[in-house]
């Protein structure tokens, strides 16, 4: 986000480019873009040449910050906290000032690579301004700030913390002991009914740092790249899909829009609404978590999902998925990326509206497109906790027949799963629906147990579709995905 809480998306030439921002600082990197033209050409099975370097091309991303150490998550690896290699989708949040160098190199299955380098530039924030819980309130936020809540402080009483239509907002933990607590925070909580225009400017780049909170809601706004970095978030609600938002005049709709952005890092998520059983369920154009414990609390009349997200630009890497709830044949899968209908739908809406202002009903091209989402590197379970009844479910979708929009450019790799007898038994079904998907080396027993294969489901079309989709392409024991030379 610049200055004025506008995101900036910015195309790399190697040496020169800058990229410059507060701390701490929200970064999505998407390598995508990339051709691997020798080695597409060399083969004829993949005939998109993106999805052919999505899958097939090999990815380094040092984030020049050289903090060292290692993930917690999987027990017992050491992936190192100052880069990546994998998918081309990835997430940074720059906690200290300081000018940071980035490299990136990319390795086709032919052997050859390729460098870009850039800077990344971290300013520090505006001295905090302290909140007391003896205040008995919320001031009234300025975009541009930073706001500290005491250490042990309960602040509960507030009422939501929300800062909708503000921009460039820390709001953090200082001093020694419990974080503080608050009742809820949306990042926009504002009504589409209280639009006075259309696509009103909403929340940008909103960072919470080591603070507890009961609720986060994303609310009918969405909001602009927002981080919960530390601390607890006891329950997650979601925004738009919730609400019809064909409702009202076309001002109204146009103030309906999805989350862009969610960044969680080295935080806790958990579900703790009574038979509900999911830990997260919404939609989002970038959703990035890292070091984050997504804790299954409660448990749901039927089947449901841990986690059950839409949408584009997803990296989960490096998390713990953790059940405490047992409930038998009625947990569910653990993680969803799915689509949903939109026969005419290709794209995001222009800044993430979920419709046509034309629509009359909730089933007028109600549509997204669901891609570049990857897991990789994630702990399944630990010890104590409950194995669910299924294993990732990749794709999928509600609708039915022509309108039909599976997935694309999405999968796991690399991922464990916790030593139990268990999960040999339990973890059957992953389903790989969709356009040019990938399954790899996922295996049990903490990743030197066998390989949890996938059923591939072919000719992957479901009853009543009548539209043939490619995939899914990679489905293998080990991952044959290149690994960039070291830096």
């Amino acid at each position: 986000m610049d200055a004025q809480g506008v995101r900036q998306s910015v195309r790399v030439v190697s040496g020169q480019t800058t990229v410059s921002g507060v701390a701490p600082f929200l970064v999505k990197f998407d390598a995508s873009g990339t051709r691997a033209s020798a080695a597409f050409g060399a083969q004829s099975a993949i005939t998109d040449p993106e999805a052919h370097a999505f899958l097939m091309a090999g990815y380094r991303l040092n984030y020049g910050e050289n903090r060292g150490g290692a993930w917690q998550y999987p027990q017992g690896s050491a992936h190192s906290r100052d880069e990546d290699t994998g998918p081309p989708v990835f997430s940074y949040v720059y906690r200290t000032p300081g000018s940071y160098p980035v490299r990136l190199r990319t390795r086709d299955a032919l052997g050859n690579e390729a460098d870009v380098r850039f800077n990344v530039v971290v300013n520090a924030p505006p001295a905090p301004v302290l909140i007391r819980p003896t205040a008995g309130g919320w001031p009234n936020f300025v975009s541009g700030a930073r706001y500290a809540l005491e250490a042990n402080g309960d602040y509960r009483s507030f009422g939501a913390l929300e800062t909708g239509g503000r921009h460039n907002i820390v709001i953090e933990k200082v001093g020694s002991g419990a974080d503080p607590r608050i009742a809820s925070f949306s990042p926009d909580g504002r009504s589409k009914f209280s639009a006075t225009r259309q696509g009103e400017f909403r929340a940008a780049h909103i960072r919470l740092v080591n603070i507890d909170m009961d609720n986060f809601s994303s609310g009918q706004r969405g909001y602009d790249y927002v981080g919960v970095i530390g601390g607890l978030m006891r329950q997650f609600s979601d925004g738009g899909q919730a609400f019809l938002w064909h409702e009202g005049t076309e001002l109204i709709k146009s103030n309906v829009r999805f989350p862009r952005g969610l960044f969680l890092q080295d935080t806790e998520v958990r579900s703790a609404v009574g038979g509900s059983g999911y830990i997260m369920f919404g939609t989002f154009n970038g959703l990035h978590a890292r070091n984050t414990r997504f804790v299954h609390v409660e448990n749901g009349p039927t089947t449901y999902l841990m986690l059950r997200v839409y949408g584009s630009n997803f990296s989960f890497r490096n998390n713990l998925w953790f059940s405490q709830a047992n409930g038998g044949p009625a947990n569910g899968t653990l993680i969803g990326m799915l689509a949903v209908n939109g026969t005419t739908a290709t794209q995001w809406r222009d800044d993430d509206t979920v419709g046509p202002l034309t629509a009359t009903s909730n089933g007028q091209n109600y549509g997204y497109i669901s891609e570049k989402q990857i897991l990789q590197n994630n702990q399944m379970y630990a010890a104590g906790s409950y194995v669910t009844n299924a294993i990732a479910s990749v794709g999928g979708g509600n609708p039915s027949g022509s309108s039909l929009v599976y997935p694309r450019l999405i999968g796991m790799e690399d991922n464990v799963f916790y030593q139990s007898g268990d999960v040999a038994i339990t973890i059957q079904n992953g389903e790989l629906y969709g356009q040019y998907n990938f399954w790899r080396n996922n295996r049990r027993s903490m990743g030197a147990g066998t390989y949890i294969s996938a059923n591939t489901a072919p000719p992957n079309r479901n009853v009543g579709d009548n539209t043939t989709f490619n995939g899914p392409v990679i489905n293998e024991s080990a991952n044959s995905r290149p690994t960039p030379s070291r830096f």
